[in-house]
């Protein structure tokens, strides 16, 4: 889990949840709020996280500056693990590494596990 607080994830992550914030106002405003918020985010999160992987892969068949583990991991956590999954076999980027697969699927477990303890145990209308 070391390579979520690293510097350089941690300050290439806010950058693109701040584009992540901005296109988040974009579709709401293009959808005249029927995304809702939480439509919108997850929308925006997904689509620069697709974005990042391809610019990940090209990166890596190119050798140049490449995104760190981390800030992948960081926007899926915000709601993007559905474009982390379709952008890892799009690409075939990501999928055997170790250190990166491993943490893929402890946040991924921790974030349905806190998902269903909202629904189920603080939300009793569901």
């Amino acid at each position: 889990m070391g390579i979520l607080f690293k510097p350089a994830a941690l300050k290439s992550t806010l950058i693109y949840l701040a584009i992540c914030f901005f296109a988040t106002m974009s579709f709401q405003g293009y959808a005249h709020g029927k995304l809702g918020p939480i439509g919108a985010w997850i929308l925006s999160v997904n689509i620069v996280l697709v974005t990042v992987m391809a610019k990940d892969k090209l990166s890596a068949i190119v050798n140049f500056g490449r995104t760190p583990e981390g800030t992948l991991l960081w926007l899926a956590a915000a709601g993007g693990y559905p474009g982390l999954f379709i952008a890892r076999f799009i690409f075939n980027h990501k999928t055997t590494k170790p250190e990166f697969v491993k943490p893929m699927w402890m946040l991924l477990i921790l974030q349905v596990g806190a998902i269903l303890y909202y629904f189920v145990v603080l939300d009793q209308s569901f």
